[in-house]
């Protein structure tokens, strides 16, 4: 089954073919608990705080189903359920896909507005960082959540300013090192190059034309 980024999730159970008067529930990953169940006691393993459940009322009707709430990329993977008795039961297999690239046009947006702010407010290397907390931040928030991740750009001078670079130091967001001239490894890059050649004669004067162009420019490439 899949799943969008920050969209919930049922990945469906049914322990009714196995004679149990007292069921104990167990969901893993190949290599985590995700969250055990045994009547109002629950755990939930690290990472899946506040967002996995197996509801108790419907535990005891048979349905096992692990409830997966603000999915994220790393929740993508095998799950698998258990009954726990005098021995481990596997109930079902459950196969998770994450669709970061669909859902994600929201989160692209942030990254859209801070890229564009930057782009409209660099004087000689010059930037209203101002911008980060707005765009960047929330925008890896709702990507990755507590999870380590590292942001990967091009040697811009905007994005290789010493004002850029205490900047990441200062939020502990660690940036892929790239050197001048190095491949470009972003496919976004490839994206960025069509809407440039579409943006070629539009000839935005202002700050508010270039963004309005660059929007409209992009909603033709999704």
């Amino acid at each position: 089954m899949s799943a969008r980024v920050g969209s919930s999730a049922v990945l469906p159970c049914d322990w009714r073919n196995v004679s149990s008067s007292h069921p104990h529930v167990e969901w893993r990953t190949i290599s985590e608990t995700v969250l055990e169940r045994e009547g109002e006691e629950l755990y939930q393993g690290e990472g899946y705080e506040d967002r996995v459940d197996v509801p108790e009322d419907k535990l005891l009707k048979g349905n096992c189903s692990l409830v997966l709430k603000n999915i994220r990329p790393g929740d993508a993977g095998v799950y698998e359920s258990f009954l726990l008795q005098s021995r481990r039961v596997l109930i079902q297999t459950v196969e998770l896909s994450v669709d970061v690239l669909v859902e994600n046009l929201r989160t692209f947006h942030h990254l859209l507005n801070f890229y564009m702010d930057v782009t409209c407010n660099v004087i000689r290397s010059s930037v209203t960082w101002s911008t980060q907390p707005r765009f960047l931040l929330p925008a890896a928030d709702l990507l990755y959540g507590d999870a380590d991740f590292i942001l990967q750009q091009d040697v811009a001078p905007a994005h290789s300013a010493r004002a850029t670079s205490t900047w990441f130091k200062d939020q502990g967001t660690p940036v892929l090192n790239q050197p001048a001239n190095s491949p470009d490894l972003n496919p976004i890059g490839s994206l960025w190059g069509t809407v440039r050649r579409k943006m070629r004669y539009a000839g935005p004067n202002t700050a508010g034309e270039l963004k309005a162009t660059i929007r409209a420019t992009w909603a033709l490439n999704t």
